[in-house]
């Protein structure tokens, strides 16, 4: 066998063949990111409202996924059983799979704040997603925390953290 050439990988067709091939897909093509650390909102909304933590990034290929994370900052709720929920939006569509944004009703993590009866709670955010579905093209994307409450006021970015937001364009 011989050697590929600069930039190649070996690719088996899963019978047992190999060949050399270009190296394609999967690198990361860009990163826009951005450090809040002196935004706090409040919100009684039961529907989701928007924060003011967003990054926009431009594609430079039409056919790339879009890999989002948050992380840091903190979510506040007061106890007496009221939560808070958080999402990630791209424009206005919400990029959550269900109706309680990236969290899970009732647990407190990733998403979701519920303080015990007389208790504030707090809890930093750590949310990621891999946006495959967004329109095809080279146009300006933003992403954007969403959040809101059950019941009661909602805090975010109560302690004024560190919130980043980060957008790596992949290659698909």
């Amino acid at each position: 066998k011989t050697d590929g050439s600069a930039n190649q990988i070996l690719k088996t067709d899963g019978a047992g063949a190999l060949s050399w091939t270009d190296d394609a897909g999967g690198k990361i093509l860009q990163i826009v990111q951005t450090v809040d650390t002196t935004n706090e909102e409040t919100t009684t909304s039961t529907s989701f409202v928007t924060t003011n933590v967003s990054v926009t990034i431009t594609p430079t290929k039409a056919s790339s996924d879009m890999f989002v994370m948050a992380n840091g900052g903190t979510v506040k709720v007061p106890g007496n059983g009221g939560y808070c929920n958080t999402t990630i939006y791209r424009g206005v569509t919400d990029l959550s799979a269900g109706p309680n944004g990236m969290s899970v009703q009732g647990q407190a993590y990733s998403g979701l704040a519920s303080g015990p009866s007389g208790f504030d709670f707090r809890r930093p955010e750590s949310l990621c997603l891999l946006d495959t579905a967004r329109a095809s093209g080279v146009g300006a994307v933003t992403y954007t925390i969403y959040f809101r409450v059950s019941s009661q006021t909602a805090t975010y970015n109560d302690v004024d953290s560190p919130m980043t937001l980060t957008v790596m364009e992949i290659d698909a």
